[in-house]
């Protein structure tokens, strides 16, 4: 997409985050999470996607994967060696294509706990931790879906596009959630009436 179409959504978001502000308690705190969310994934999703720092972004990290999942696989006794961005396996070769690098993971990651009420400290440790978690869910489908290319290539479609990336994006989606809880702490339920 051009960047004057990411540009246009940003706005159309700002216009919703201060319709948000200027609403009551629980919707002022929905437009402060939705505008720190924004001013966090905005510009870091434009540099990854429409940039010339992105493509060469892209393409070191492409190439890291393929080493990575390399090493990982013939550390389990499977044959495989990179090049570039290329992973050859002993019946297939695939590709660590942009949407496999975990960038827009990376990038949901960091606006996501910017938005989170913490401070700047629990807010570095959370997202290092969750990219610690995203990486390491993300070498393991890079693994599986190696595995699967050589030696059950007639599944491939199905565990890449149904199985491994819906599991990887619920298990970002129950960490995210988790982290959200743990950063406002649990619900309370309780029958007395708010104080303003």
């Amino acid at each position: 997409m051009p960047l004057k179409h990411d540009l246009a959504m940003g706005k159309s978001f700002s216009r919703a985050a201060r319709a948000l502000l200027r609403g009551g308690p629980v919707l002022r705190a929905a437009g402060k999470a939705l505008t720190r969310f924004l001013c966090v994934y905005a510009p870091v999703n434009g540099l990854l996607e429409h940039h010339r720092v992105g493509d060469s972004v892209h393409g070191a990290a492409n190439a890291a994967w393929a080493r990575s999942t390399a090493w990982c696989l013939n550390s389990i006794g499977m044959d495989a060696s990179p090049e570039g961005s290329l992973i050859h396996g002993a019946l297939a070769t695939m590709t660590v294509e942009d949407e496999c690098n975990a960038f827009g993971a990376y990038a949901l990651i960091a606006a996501a706990v910017a938005a989170l009420p913490l401070s700047a400290p629990r807010a570095l440790r959370l997202a290092v931790a969750a990219a610690a978690v995203t990486a390491a869910v993300n070498q393991v489908r890079l693994m599986a879906l190696t595995w699967i290319a050589n030696y059950a290539p007639e599944h491939f479609g199905f565990f890449e596009g149904v199985v491994l990336r819906t599991a990887t994006w619920l298990l970002l989606l129950l960490l995210l959630a988790a982290a959200a809880r743990s950063a406002t702490g649990p619900a309370t339920w309780s029958s007395a009436p708010p104080t303003v």
